[in-house]
């Protein structure tokens, strides 16, 4: 949706995408440093990352033009990238390819 659309949908909305944005950015730059595996990432929050980074990213652009900052939301940009990059190019849920997996003491 364009920034302009996503703004009229006020703080509410505004002060979610932060948050998502925030939480994305904090893994972007534990990947970056080696903290978090990106395999564990791709398994994890792969998916959901890329999906809300495609509805959130003009809202991000116009932030990013708007006060002259390209640092806004950088890593969870980077994140996203990187994601792509090594997504394969189709994976079972976890409920299913894992399916007959047990607990074990």
């Amino acid at each position: 949706m364009p920034a302009s659309e996503f703004l009229a949908k006020g703080s509410d909305h505004i002060e979610a995408a932060l948050l998502i944005g925030i939480k994305y950015e904090t893994m972007g730059l534990l990947v970056f440093r080696g903290v978090v595996p990106m395999d564990a990432v791709q398994e994890l929050i792969g998916g959901v990352a890329i999906t809300l980074w495609k509805r959130l990213r003009p809202w991000v652009l116009s932030i990013r033009e708007g006060q002259s900052d390209e640092l806004f939301l950088e890593w969870y940009q980077w994140l996203v990238e990187r994601l792509e990059e090594h997504s394969p190019e189709k994976t079972e849920p976890a409920f299913i390819k894992h399916q007959n997996w047990e607990f074990k003491k």
